[in-house]
């Protein structure tokens, strides 16, 4: 069985996002549905081709996403939204 690092009840609250590659090894993209499911509010965004390691393989496609994520909430800030969204 694997335990996900899922760092307390705060995720379950917040809006988030999960980037999850097609390609991935480490955690292969068959469980995103699942691992989406255990934070209710989170948006699954799907980088084709890309494994683990997304900000070093897909670098563009990462920032693209994270800009539209941000876009999409409406909020001019980036550093509040941040704050916001609890990325901690």
């Amino acid at each position: 069985m694997y335990v996900l690092p899922i760092f307390g009840p705060r995720f379950l609250f917040s809006e988030s996002v999960y980037l999850q590659g097609t390609t991935d090894k480490t955690v292969p993209y068959k469980y995103a549905p699942r691992i989406q499911a255990l934070i209710p509010s989170s948006e699954l965004i799907t980088i084709e081709g890309g494994g683990h390691d997304l900000t070093v393989t897909h670098t563009h496609e990462v920032v693209a996403a994270l800009v539209r994520w941000f876009s999409d909430e409406g909020v001019a800030d980036c550093q509040a939204t941040v704050m916001k969204k609890s990325w901690y």
